[in-house]
Parts: C-alpha cells; sequence; structure tokens
C-alpha cells in the first residue's frame, strides 16, 4: 500500500492530503473516509477568517437567485437579490470548525454572518400590512353595505311616497270626478225644474 502523507483536524473533523493534479502541481484534497472520496481544498482569509466554501443546502426566499461568487480567486455557490452587491455564501470557519451562512460585501471584500434577524422582521412586517390590509377590506365592505343599505332605503322610501302621491292624486281626481257628477246632476235637476215651472 503507498502511503500518503495526510494532516487531520480536530477543529474541522478534515483530513487532508497532498496529491498531485494533472499538470504535476501538488495540491491540498479533503479526504472523505466514509465515500473514500476526495475534494479540492480551498480556503479564503476575510477579516482575519479563514473560510472555505460549503454548498447551500438551506432553503431561502425565491426572491433570491442562484449565482457564483468569486472571493480571492476561490469560486463560492451563492443567493443574491436583483441588482445587489450582497451575496449570501455557506462556508466553514476554519479556526473554529463551525459551518456558517455569510452575507459577503463585494465592494468592502467582508463577511458577516447571516442571521434570520432581518428576514423576520420582514416577514413581521408583511403580517403587519397584511393585517392592515385586512382590516382596511373589511371596513371598505362595511362601508359599502351601509351605503348599499342607505341607497335601498331611500329608494324604497321614494317608491312609498311616489306610490303616496300617485293614490292622493287619483283620490283627489275621483273626488273631483264624483264632485263634477253632482253638480251636473243638480244642474240637470235645476233644469228639469226649470221647464217644469214654464209647463205650468
Amino acid at each position: 500500500k503507498r502511503q500518503v502523507p495526510a494532516y487531520y483536524s480536530e477543529i474541522n473533523n478534515y483530513t487532508l492530503v497532498g496529491l498531485k493534479s494533472s499538470n504535476t502541481e501538488i495540491e491540498f484534497f479533503v479526504y472523505d473516509e466514509n465515500t473514500k472520496t476526495y475534494t479540492l481544498y480551498k480556503e479564503v482569509s476575510l477579516d482575519q477568517m479563514k473560510l472555505t466554501p460549503l454548498k447551500i443546502t438551506k432553503d431561502f426566499s425565491k426572491e433570491y437567485l442562484k449565482s457564483t461568487t468569486i472571493i480571492d480567486e476561490v469560486e463560492f455557490e451563492s443567493l443574491k437579490l436583483k441588482n445587489s452587491k450582497y451575496s449570501i455564501i455557506n462556508a466553514k470557519d476554519l479556526s473554529t470548525g463551525e459551518d456558517n451562512y455569510y452575507i459577503y460585501d463585494e465592494k468592502t471584500n467582508t463577511v458577516i454572518i447571516f442571521t434570520d434577524e432581518q428576514t423576520n422582521e420582514y416577514k413581521s412586517k408583511i403580517a403587519e400590512y397584511e393585517k392592515i390590509i385586512m382590516l382596511l377590506l373589511v371596513e371598505t365592505c362595511i362601508i359599502f353595505i351601509v351605503l348599499v343599505t342607505v341607497l335601498l332605503s331611500k329608494v324604497r322610501k321614494n317608491k312609498k311616497r311616489r306610490k303616496h302621491i300617485k293614490e292622493e292624486m287619483q283620490k283627489q281626481l275621483k273626488e273631483e270626478e264624483t264632485k263634477k257628477e253632482i253638480e251636473e246632476e243638480q244642474e240637470e235637476k235645476k233644469k228639469e225644474k226649470k221647464s217644469t215651472n214654464k209647463k205650468k
């Protein structure tokens, strides 16, 4: 069996081995004993931190777009908002062995640990806005119902009023017709009486 020099880090649980690449350069690889595979070892130094890239496995909002961010010639899987100078990367801190998601600032070449505080704050604001919208919708519906009720009430009152006016007018016309008939009868009687007197 051929022995290969290796370095084991208890902090990171990494086994690093030096292997020759196709161009005969010696490069470090991370050896996985479970899968018996080698992965090219890369690291970058940022803010006195040494980071090695990891794949993004966490679910983020659909607003984030998958991308690739190059930091000191090392390629990181990343997520970015449209037209943003910030990237979210997943990396292992080689000084502590901790895996964290970081926000990388391309302009200042710095990183800070990504937390859900911002996301939770946005979610809280969205929930508040949704409540306000729901209240406004309910108020609008109530106002609409009240207006429709008032309008229907006015329409009904107008109908009743028109009906009453119509009835009154019909009643008045009837009374006038009756009065006219009585007057005509009286006139007729007067004529008959005069005619009778003349004959006498």
